[in-house]
């Protein structure tokens, strides 16, 4: 199956607008209706309350006259400087609503988006739109404002759409949020397009009970090309959070090794961390990757790792049976093996006695770790901790991860929180997603 990330292609913000284009190109979302209709209503008498339209003498000859020359057939560039002069004489709300309305009637027939937008503008600024359509005005603004490239507009029109709660049958709440975060990011604001993007993936959640992959996808390609290192990784929670699949721990996975940097020298014992999670959650498949993990698993000796995974290799066929480097490490492994066993009992002594060195209760918070006896390694990884000189970001990765081990899920969580280093903390926030997939009883799946 192809993955998701690499597969992913953005949702286009003009594929939302084409979906939303018959309120700009229709009548039914703004309404055109002439001023004879306004007049007659103006005479009714039965709704006392009603304000009386207010109209001047000149703007209502001005009207009639390009009602008439509209309903003779006139071009756009024939009325555009009559409108223009009507514009002029509106005045008073009701004459701007008219006028408003008039302008961008004329502009969708001819096409011209400025002047539709000027007259949407002149009707919104008529305080005369009813409050059940602001919403729906705003939005056709924000298209309007989008297809003529004016972003900030666009987002100023498209957030005044989401205050007012504008829906439809092709555009939610979250849909319009996602767009929202477009934009932002569009402009460079990455601050403010996460943040939108976070809040929109939270609408879409409680609107359908699912999240969209490709806007995962959008966010962190976003995050990648531009060195977002913090925004991207808080999406990799909220994708894990999501979907349990495999293919996302491996493209999560793959991501962190390289934006934290984790091939670079100095960077080992994390890169270790990290192949540990991707051989426990299913998805250490490249051949290339065992190698690596037996040649990091080799330098910190140990050697039931390295003889479980060249082991694993060769049973799935990713590590070649005939590979020299690698029967020799199989060979050094089975040899120290039995000897590392046996000294586990004076390992765990050194580490015990009073008076013990950190090196002594290190050396034995990892060997205990590595050979799966989480209890114990847990232990002496939280007794290094309050020694002083500690590698505090090792002894707190590694002492989640044996809390793991143990079942202690919620313990892990809080443990891999107080991780901060650059090149361990986005491993722990690895295996914090891992850690709460565990403790609500998820599955990785194929």
């Amino acid at each position: 199956m192809t993955s998701p990330f690499l597969a992913h292609r953005p949702l286009r913000l003009g594929r939302q607008l084409a979906l939303a284009v018959a309120l700009v190109s229709g009548t039914a979302l703004v309404g055109t209706f002439g001023f004879a209709d306004v007049a007659h209503a103006q005479k009714k008498k039965d709704d006392k309350n009603a304000a009386k339209p207010v109209y001047s003498k000149e703007f209502i000859e001005a009207y009639k006259a390009l009602e008439a020359q509209i309903a003779a057939g006139a071009d756009l560039a024939t009325l555009s400087p009559k409108l223009q002069e009507l514009t002029a004489l509106a005045v008073s709300p009701d004459e701007q609503l008219q006028a408003g309305q008039m302008s961008y009637s004329a502009a969708v027939k001819g096409q011209d988006d400025a002047m539709q937008l000027r007259g949407l503008e002149l009707m919104l600024n008529s305080g005369k739109v009813p409050a059940e359509q602001l919403g729906q005005f705003n939005y056709i603004g924000f298209q309007l404002n989008y297809r003529m490239k004016n972003s900030p507009q666009a987002r100023t029109y498209l957030q005044r759409a989401i205050d007012n709660k504008f829906t439809n049958e092709q555009l939610s709440d979250a849909i319009m949020r996602y767009q929202l975060a477009q934009l932002y990011m569009g402009d460079g604001m990455f601050d403010e397009g996460f943040e939108a993007l976070k809040v929109a993936m939270a609408a879409r959640k409680a609107e359908v009970g699912s999240i969209e992959q490709g806007w995962f996808g959008y966010g962190i390609k976003t995050g990648l090309d531009n060195q977002l290192a913090p925004q991207t990784y808080d999406l990799l929670q909220l994708w894990l959070a999501e979907d349990a699949r495999a293919l996302i721990w491996r493209d999560s996975i793959t991501i962190v090794r390289n934006l934290a940097l984790l091939d670079d020298r100095g960077n080992e014992e994390a890169l270790l961390d990290l192949l540990r999670l991707s051989r426990d959650v299913g998805t250490l498949e490249r051949g290339q990757d065992y190698l690596a993990f037996v040649e990091l698993a080799r330098a910190a000796r140990y050697p039931k790792e390295v003889k479980e995974l060249i082991d694993k290799g060769f049973a799935s066929g990713t590590v070649n049976r005939s590979d020299t480097w690698v029967n020799e490490q199989m060979t050094v492994a089975n040899r120290t093996l039995a000897s590392d066993r046996t000294e586990l009992p004076a390992t765990e002594a050194a580490a015990n006695k009073p008076g013990a060195t950190l090196a002594q209760v290190l050396n034995a918070a990892r060997t205990f770790l590595s050979y799966g006896d989480y209890a114990k390694a847990a232990g002496y990884f939280e007794k290094a901790l309050a020694m002083p000189g500690a590698p505090r970001g090792e002894v707190l990765q590694r002492m989640g991860m044996a809390q793991i081990g143990m079942g202690n899920y919620a313990a892990a969580i809080e443990t891999f929180a107080k991780v901060d280093e650059p090149a361990r903390a986005p491993v722990a926030m690895l295996w914090s997603a891992y850690a709460k997939q565990k403790m609500n009883g998820v599955q990785i799946g194929g």
